[in-house]
C-alpha cells in the first residue's frame, strides 16, 4: 500500500476471517466489528481519525469450552477437551482402535475418510 494513510486493526480476541468473526457480545444479531470497521473506513471517507472503533471492545471473546460429551465424539477423549486423555496409538499402543477408517473407493491416491459413528454410514473395514 502506498501512502501514509494507513491504520492496522487487530482484533485479538476473533479468529480467521475478521469479517464474520467478530460478533458483539451486547447484541449477536448486530453486524459483526470488522464490518462495522470497513463501513466507518468508507463513512469517513479514509479519515482515520475520525473512524469509530468503539466495537472492537465489545467483541466476543473466544470460547474455548468444549462439553465432554461433544470432546468424546469428536477428538476420543475421556474426561474434556482440555483435561482428558488422549486416545493415541502412541499412548495405548495395545488397545488403541480408531474411531475411523479408510476407503480407497475413490482410488489409491485418494483415500477417503470414514466416521464408524453410526456403523450404519461406515465403509467396510478392508485388511
Amino acid at each position: 500500500m502506498k501512502g501514509d494513510n494507513k491504520k492496522l486493526v487487530e482484533f485479538p480476541v476473533a479468529v480467521h476471517g475478521i469479517i464474520g468473526n467478530t460478533p458483539l457480545s451486547d447484541n449477536h444479531t448486530a453486524p459483526h466489528c470488522g464490518v462495522l470497521v470497513v463501513a466507518e473506513f468508507l463513512r469517513a471517507s479514509g479519515a482515520l481519525d475520525a473512524m469509530d472503533l468503539t466495537c472492537m471492545d465489545k467483541v466476543q471473546p473466544l470460547n474455548f469450552d468444549i462439553p465432554d460429551a461433544l470432546a468424546l465424539e469428536l477428538f476420543d477423549l475421556d474426561g474434556g477437551a482440555m483435561d482428558g486423555k488422549i486416545h493415541t496409538p502412541a499412548q495405548d499402543d495395545k488397545d488403541y482402535k480408531s474411531n475411523y477408517t479408510y476407503s480407497h473407493e475413490g482410488g489409491r491416491d485418494r483415500p477417503q475418510l470414514y466416521s464408524r459413528r453410526p456403523r450404519a454410514q461406515c465403509a467396510p473395514e478392508t485388511s
